[in-house]
């Protein structure tokens, strides 16, 4: 078998196994994790792979979260949000300064998974 059709073989499968896990298990929107993939991948796999892309994402939910956190909890009109999400923005480029984080588009992938990930964890109110 070809290593592209090995690949799209263990792709496939993953993908259905995401599906079936972000379904029943952990529920955030599949997609976050197809954009995890991406950032191991883009990141060049294996190991180093795989603690860059989490370092990434990490960096990116923190500086989502803050700016989230800025924008909802100060109850900010729209103009400071703009600002506060160009603040983090700006943050996470400046995080990239980081040899471990040096992938602007991983943590950027994670910057956009913030809400989604958020959204699938139960409020208080919900979970009383």
């Amino acid at each position: 078998m070809s290593e592209k059709n090995a690949l799209a073989l263990s792709i496939g499968v993953l993908g259905a196994l995401a599906v079936l896990l972000t379904g029943a298990v952990v529920t955030v929107p599949v997609w976050v994790v197809f954009i995890a993939w991406a950032s191991f991948f883009i990141l060049g796999g294996g190991v180093g792979g795989l603690v860059r892309s989490v370092l990434s994402n990490l960096a990116g939910i923190v500086i989502a979260g803050l700016t989230l956190l800025a924008s909802s909890g100060f109850g900010l009109g729209q103009l400071l949000t703009a600002v506060a999400v160009g603040v983090g923005s700006a943050a996470m480029v400046q995080a990239s300064r980081v040899r471990m984080l040096s992938a602007i588009p991983a943590i950027a992938s994670a910057l956009t998974q913030r809400p989604a990930v958020a959204s699938a964890v139960p409020s208080k109110e919900e979970s009383a």
